[in-house]
């Protein structure tokens, strides 16, 4: 079932176009309220807020680069129009159009300040994880979207490469993702039929991917699962990200290494930042993914 994930170039040729939903599941970036296990001696509440507000504008800059080359935009951007959805050519022989949504939690921020130009705004209703993903899903299925394909806040190690074989994966299988190392996933991809994937999970644990797979099997829905990637948890993964930052040239790349090089300097002064040790019970704090 595991399956690798290929160079853009070496992508299977496309049947056909299909129009994804890419959603970013994401929180207003409140103090206290965001990327909660980050917080320590060494890294303030404030920080780990402005390092979940580093990771939102880079995927945000991700998905946008999704439709860089020979983007069409049809319909209107945000400020109370519909959304944009961007035709995206594989180069593989078929189209992606491509939806961009943030579904936002504002933690009492107001909804308005949320509005992105090209992306649709929804905001997250009460409920669990798999309650929220499966609102949204519908709405986005009961308007134009075929399928929808959901990445978190700490999905910082995803690259086009990643979300275009979840594209590509979702015209074969009902279902697609990308696990996480702490157990979550970074992303998933789903079809109407497949939302019942979002079912009996215990959101936050460890076993979150292994359920989602357990589902698929009992429910016999095809579920095509990619690599396996970091996750971001700890001071030691920030440092991971930090690095894979630093040799990137794009401005929301460097935004992310800036910011973490500013909370992050026990590396070259030789200080000891103290990771949180993870919890043996398989808690993942506040995350949910």
């Amino acid at each position: 079932m595991n399956n690798a994930i290929p160079e853009p170039d070496a992508l299977r040729p496309c049947a056909r176009s299909m129009r994804i939903a890419l959603v970013l599941v994401a929180k207003a970036a409140v103090s206290g309220r965001v990327k909660t296990r980050l917080v320590s001696p060494a890294i303030s509440a404030q920080q780990a807020a402005d390092v979940h507000t580093a990771f939102t504008i880079f995927l945000r800059s991700l998905v946008e680069k999704l439709a860089e080359a020979g983007a069409v935009f049809s319909g209107k951007s945000a400020g109370g129009a519909a959304p944009s959805v961007r035709t995206v050519n594989s180069g593989q022989g078929g189209d992606f159009l491509v939806q961009p949504i943030l579904f936002i939690d504002p933690l009492g921020q107001p909804p308005e300040s949320f509005a992105w130009p090209g992306w649709r705004t929804m905001i997250q209703p009460r409920g669990d994880l798999g309650a929220r993903m499966s609102f949204c899903a519908k709405a986005c299925f009961a308007e134009t979207a075929e399928a929808i394909i959901f990445i978190g806040v700490d999905s910082v190690h995803l690259t086009l490469a990643h979300l275009e074989w979840m594209s590509q994966s979702l015209l074969k299988a009902k279902a697609a993702m990308l696990p996480a190392q702490d157990g979550g996933y970074v992303a998933l991809g789903l079809w109407p039929e497949a939302l019942c994937l979002l079912d009996q999970i215990s959101w936050g644990s460890a076993a979150v991917a292994r359920q989602t797979m357990d589902r698929a099997t009992q429910a016999g829905i095809m579920l095509s699962v990619g690599d396996q990637l970091p996750d971001v948890d700890t001071p030691a993964d920030l440092r991971l990200v930090m690095a894979a930052m630093a040799s990137r040239q794009d401005s929301a790349a460097r935004a992310v290494y800036t910011c973490l090089r500013s909370i992050m300097p026990a590396k070259e002064t030789g200080d000891t930042v103290h990771d949180k040790p993870r919890n043996d019970r398989g808690s993942r704090g506040n995350k949910e993914f």
